[in-house]
C-alpha cells in the first residue's frame, strides 16, 4: 500500500483504539459514486465496548465517553486529494469493524 503521507497512515492505522482516527467506508448507490473517507475521533477503545455498554445500563460505575466524525475529501496532513490518490487501492482501506461502527444512517 503506497500512502499519501506518514500522517494518514498513522491515523488509519490508530482506527481501532482511542484518538483521532480516519477510516473509508465502502459507495453506496444513491449516495456517493467514490468512497467516503472520514475523519474522526473516539474516546472509548474497541476493545472496552462490552464494559461502556455495561456502564450505560447503570450495572457498573463508568462515564459516557463521546465520539464522532465528519466526511474529508483532503488529507489534513498533506493536502493529497483522497479519493484520486487511494482511486486503484481504496479497497485495501475497507474495514468491517469500522464500516459496522460508522455505518450511515440510509433513509
Amino acid at each position: 500500500m503506497k500512502w499519501c503521507c506518514n500522517g494518514f497512515r498513522a491515523n488509519y492505522d490508530q482506527r481501532h483504539e482511542r484518538g483521532l482516527i480516519v477510516y473509508v467506508l465502502p459507495q453506496f448507490v444513491g449516495a456517493s459514486s467514490e468512497p467516503l473517507f472520514h475523519i474522526g475521533f473516539r474516546a472509548l477503545e474497541r476493545s472496552r465496548h462490552a464494559n461502556f455498554s455495561e456502564a450505560v445500563k447503570g450495572r457498573m460505575e463508568g462515564c459516557m465517553s463521546l465520539g464522532g466524525s465528519t466526511g474529508m475529501k483532503y488529507c489534513p496532513w498533506c493536502g493529497a486529494t483522497l479519493a484520486k490518490f487511494y482511486r486503484n487501492t481504496w479497497q485495501e482501506l475497507l474495514d468491517d469493524k469500522i464500516t459496522n461502527e460508522f455505518r450511515l444512517p440510509i433513509a
